[in-house]
């Protein structure tokens, strides 16, 4: 076992603090245990008046937190492809990081996409609610609406490198047949558009009910929350992907902590 391994066992890491750990677990050499998921609902600056700031990721947390994994010589992959060879060495290698976003927004390919190509990384998934398709703006009960993404810049996003998947909401209430028809025709209406097969989706809630209804719509990963590692054993049909939700306050130093939990050895 190395020095560094013995420092962070037995209380280790608590004598190195808080910011010595992120530092130790950002530039130890990785052996990979398992692939960081990112979620993040909207990237960009504050909207006046949108009921969204409380939850848009400022592009300085944002590219402040991808300059630093490309850095680190981290490559970006989608979702589907991270669930697909999460137990291919040659894959696990390259450290891969899945970026996921979730939602219409236009702030993805003002902001987002644009940041994540800057330094080179050329794959996220979106996961877009398909009763948003056509519309210009989102609208809400109370504040500003957002711009939504148009259907050929959906298109456009696909062809660059973006994974478009269905974001799906309110599934219990429905019956079965009704959620049925409406997850098997968005899945069709997102494939027309992106021209690739739709295999990832994510509800609010993967209760049984709505994991059934993924499975036979033909989904076969789908974006849950959790502590943002797909570990290579897990198991499931379609498979569960624990996604970890990046908030704007989320440091840089909170984000190696979940992408340090690929370091062999480390303290979670």
């Amino acid at each position: 076992m190395s020095a560094g391994a013995v420092l962070l066992t037995g209380g280790g890491a608590a004598l190195l603090g808080l910011s010595g750990y992120g530092l130790w677990s950002s530039l130890r050499p990785a052996t990979v245990t398992g692939i960081p998921v990112l979620r993040y609902r909207i990237v960009g600056p504050p909207r006046p008046g949108s009921p969204l700031n409380e939850v848009r990721v400022p592009m300085s947390v944002f590219e402040g937190q991808v300059r630093h994994l490309a850095r680190r010589g981290h490559t970006a992959v989608t979702l589907s492809q991270a669930a697909a060879r999460r137990k291919d060495e040659a894959f696990l290698a390259s450290s891969p990081v899945a970026f996921v976003f979730d939602g219409p927004y236009r702030s993805f390919v003002e902001y987002a996409w644009p940041a994540l190509r800057e330094v080179g990384f050329g794959a996220a998934t979106l996961l877009f609610p398909p009763k948003a398709l056509g519309q210009a703006q989102l609208r809400f009960r109370r504040g500003r609406p957002e711009p939504v993404l148009l259907t050929e810049t959906l298109a456009r996003l696909a062809r660059e490198g973006v994974e478009i998947g269905l974001h799906a909401a309110g599934l219990d209430p429905q019956s079965d047949e009704e959620i049925q028809s409406e997850l098997v025709a968005g899945r069709a209406a997102l494939a027309a558009i992106a021209a690739h097969e739709i295999k990832t989706a994510a509800v609010p809630f993967s209760t049984p009910k709505a994991l059934r209804a993924l499975k036979r719509a033909g989904f076969t990963v789908i974006a849950a929350a959790g502590d943002g590692i797909l570990e290579r054993g897990l198991k499931g049909t379609p498979l569960t992907v624990p996604c970890f939700p990046i908030q704007p306050d989320t440091s840089i130093l909170d984000m190696v902590l979940v992408v340090s939990r690929r370091i062999e050895g480390a303290v979670w």
